[in-house]
Parts: C-alpha cells; sequence; structure tokens
C-alpha cells in the first residue's frame, strides 16, 4: 500500500508533458486537459516499444515529443495497445498510428468507436456513457478538419 501512495504522489507532482518512470521500461504520461486528461504509458521491450491509450485529440504532438525524449527520434512505436475506446483515451490512436506506420491494437467491438466519431460513441455507448461522458465530452469536443 505505501508503494502505491508514493507512486500517486510521484505522478501528481509530475510536470505537464513529462514522462515519468513507473516500473522498469514503462513511463507514464498524463496527456490532455480538465477533465479529458488520461493517463498513457510507454512500455518498452528490448529495442522496441509500445504506447498504451494515447490521450484525446490533439495529444499526438505532445506524445511524439515525449516519445523521442525517451527513445529518440528513429525509434516509431511497435504498436499502440487500448484499453477501451472512450475518447480520452483513444482521441490521438490514428494520428498516431499513420504517423508510426504502427497497428493499433484494441477489441473488436470497440472498432467503430474508436474510429468513429462521437456520434458514433454516442449511438452504441452505455447508459453511463450517454448520459454523462459524451454530454462533458461534446463541451470540449472540437469539429475535424
Amino acid at each position: 500500500m505505501q508503494r502505491e501512495k508514493v507512486v500517486a504522489r510521484h505522478l501528481r507532482d509530475t510536470a505537464p508533458g513529462v514522462p515519468r518512470e513507473i516500473a522498469a521500461g514503462v513511463n507514464c504520461l498524463e496527456a490532455g486537459k480538465g477533465f479529458i486528461r488520461s493517463n498513457l504509458y510507454f512500455v518498452r521491450s528490448g529495442s522496441s516499444w509500445a504506447l498504451i491509450d494515447t490521450g484525446s485529440r490533439n495529444c499526438g504532438q505532445s506524445i511524439q515529443e515525449a516519445a523521442e525524449f525517451l527513445f529518440g527520434g528513429d525509434t516509431p512505436a511497435a504498436s499502440i495497445l487500448l484499453t477501451h475506446s472512450h475518447p480520452d483515451h483513444a482521441g490521438s490512436a490514428r494520428e498516431l498510428a499513420n504517423k508510426w506506420g504502427c497497428p493499433v491494437f484494441v477489441h473488436p467491438d470497440e472498432l467503430l468507436l474508436v474510429f468513429g466519431n462521437l456520434t458514433t460513441f454516442k449511438m452504441y455507448a452505455n447508459p453511463l456513457d450517454r448520459a454523462v461522458i459524451f454530454p462533458l465530452l461534446h463541451l470540449v469536443e472540437q469539429p475535424r478538419r
């Protein structure tokens, strides 16, 4: 329990945009702003690494900068793993996958939600997402260009 408190305090004290090592080969980055802020993880395995979650839309640049800081500019992610389809965890998946030329792994049932838009998300989301999460995300969602 004591270690969890130390890790939680360590993450709370992290400057925005600065990845922090939380375990050997695992770095955490807080991405996004306000209530659409989420944690994502860079996981190293040998000379490769994978990204777990991608934050909200428009987080790609800061994630890429953190990756370059950690792994160098010539080491793209081997893959991206999405834990779930909420836009604050999957919003920059397409942008980063295109940039790095890597696959994105997500449960097949969530594929449309990840690569769709908030309208798709609203149609297929559970009642809590529709009643709480969607209205909040709709307030901060910017139109795609």
